[in-house]
């Protein structure tokens, strides 16, 4: 079975919790991202062009909350397609890059984090936000589980869950609109890779808490790591 990479202390043994560096700060060494514009362009629009998932990096890293290409989807689109040496492209891309680099050095104390057999990276974020990494390199990084809200308006329970979520306390709301699809698709993925992508996200359900992640033990991840989902700005 493939194991995830070893850690110092998981905060799920009752031992306590324990990290294995100060988490005050991000503290990750500097990533390489996406090595083309054009692949940087395509990966952010489709996966962060959709104001579900701009509102969960908001709430991720909150300092994007201050960002002016952070602030819609149709933002995050619109500073996309600037010149790259606009200052609402160069902002949206370092914002990006804050939010990824924070979401590998959480994962990194929590121990979720696993090497595929085909040398893929993978870390999952107690926000949800899965980061995969190829030859040192960022090649992905996205809110697993996540669905725009054309994917979705034909799925009546997917509705449900986002309207019985808006009725709860800020944790507890992402917990149940973020987490646990994030969970869900972690559960369902393959163990192997299919078709040459790295789509071997199943592997991460070996990482210790993932598999029978509940509300409490992710309070308990999120509060290791010093973060905890709160209302942003609108």
């Amino acid at each position: 079975m493939q194991q995830c990479l070893q850690r110092p202390q998981s905060p799920f043994r009752p031992s306590g919790l324990r990290l294995h560096r100060d988490q005050s700060r991000v503290s990750s060494p500097r990533l390489e991202f996406h090595r083309s514009l054009d692949t940087f362009r395509d990966h952010v629009e489709r996966h962060f062009g959709f104001d579900r998932a701009v509102e969960a990096a908001r709430i991720a890293r909150t300092e994007l909350c201050d960002l002016t290409s952070f602030a819609s989807a149709k933002a995050v689109i619109r500073s996309l397609r600037r010149d790259p040496q606009h200052q609402d492209h160069q902002e949206l891309r370092s914002g990006y890059e804050l939010m990824v680099a924070q979401a590998v050095d959480q994962a990194e104390a929590l121990g979720w984090v696993t090497l595929t057999p085909t040398k893929a990276l993978l870390s999952l974020s107690p926000a949800g936000l899965l980061v995969v990494r190829k030859h040192g390199v960022v090649v992905s990084a996205f809110f697993a589980g996540m669905r725009s809200e054309l994917d979705s308006m034909f799925d009546v329970g997917d509705e449900r869950r986002y309207d019985a979520a808006d009725q709860l306390p800020p944790a507890d709301a992402y917990f149940e609109s973020v987490i646990m699809p994030a969970r869900a698709m972690i559960l369902r993925s393959p163990t192997q890779q299919k078709l040459g992508g790295y789509a071997e996200y199943g592997l991460l359900a070996e990482c210790d808490g993932i598999r029978g992640l509940d509300l409490a033990m992710w309070l308990r991840a999120c509060d290791a790591v010093g973060w905890l989902p709160s209302e942003v700005p609108q």
